[in-house]
């Protein structure tokens, strides 16, 4: 059993696509479908979407949507060109 089998993918729609040649965001350059776009990465980005310590802190709950709005943001960034 991997990691891989152990998490959920994104859901599609957080991945920002603008479709422009000379504009590339990072949501076009992601793989998040399958185990092997996995396996050959440099880099992972796992989230936890979970509030209980904030909840068990009697703070205000809403951490959950944290991973979803981080990446929702970090794949509308533009790639830096090679």
């Amino acid at each position: 059993m991997s990691i891989f089998d152990l998490t959920l993918r994104p859901s599609p729609d957080v991945f920002f696509k603008k479709g422009d040649p000379n504009d590339i965001r990072l949501g076009e350059i992601a793989e998040y479908e399958s185990e092997e776009s996995y396996e050959k990465s440099d880099i992972v980005i796992l989230g936890s979407p979970q509030d209980e310590g904030v909840k068990r802190n009697k703070g205000r709950s809403g951490a959950r949507a944290a991973p979803f709005e981080v990446r929702k943001s970090f794949y509308k960034l533009v790639c830096a060109p090679e």
